[in-house]
């Protein structure tokens, strides 16, 4: 394989990849809102893994992990949702102008986009976003907030994106020396 080929190869792999995530995060993230739709609305939450996993339906109309949820519709609620839009309009453009760069910058990115797509057309479509995943550490330790993929996702970009800036300093500190 020449040095064009591999080249290309490479290209086309890391392109992949960065629309796989975003077509598997988005894909997972609605169909799991959809299933806890359908089976959760209405009915006592379930245990999953006793101890540390609980499912159970609740609309947020916050933003993640419950943030601002108090469930009337407000200006802050109409900023919440322009935020959004302009979040998943603007990391296309953020790919794109940063294409060249690490593939672990655009991972991040890819990640954060598909938790946005999805959290930002279900306050689009419903006005709220369904929650349904419950973390706790049998009563140790208790996350106050019910979640969804979507937040994962996000969350999982912004660690990435940390990370990546992390081992840049890291870097630059250890050329410095």
């Amino acid at each position: 394989m020449t040095t064009q080929n591999r080249t290309t190869f490479h290209v086309i792999a890391r392109w992949c990849l960065i629309f796989g995530i975003v077509i598997v995060g988005f894909a997972s993230d609605m169909i799991s809102k959809r299933v806890a739709q359908s089976q959760l609305r209405g009915v006592v939450p379930r245990v999953v893994v006793p101890g540390f996993l609980d499912v159970a339906y609740t609309e947020n109309r916050g933003m993640v992990f419950g943030i601002l949820n108090d469930g009337h519709e407000s200006f802050i609620d109409t900023l919440l949702k322009i935020f959004r839009i302009c979040i998943v309009v603007s990391i296309p453009f953020f790919v794109f102008a940063l294409r060249k760069r690490s593939t672990m910058l655009l991972c991040a990115l890819a990640s954060i986009f598909a938790g946005a797509l999805g959290n930002s057309l279900d306050t689009l479509r419903h006005g709220f976003v369904v929650d349904f995943i419950h973390i706790h550490c049998f009563t140790i330790a208790d996350w106050p907030f019910l979640f969804n993929l979507a937040d994962v996702y996000l969350l999982a970009g912004m660690v990435l994106l940390l990370m990546g800036s992390e081992k840049k300093k890291i870097v630059t500190v250890e050329s410095a020396v």
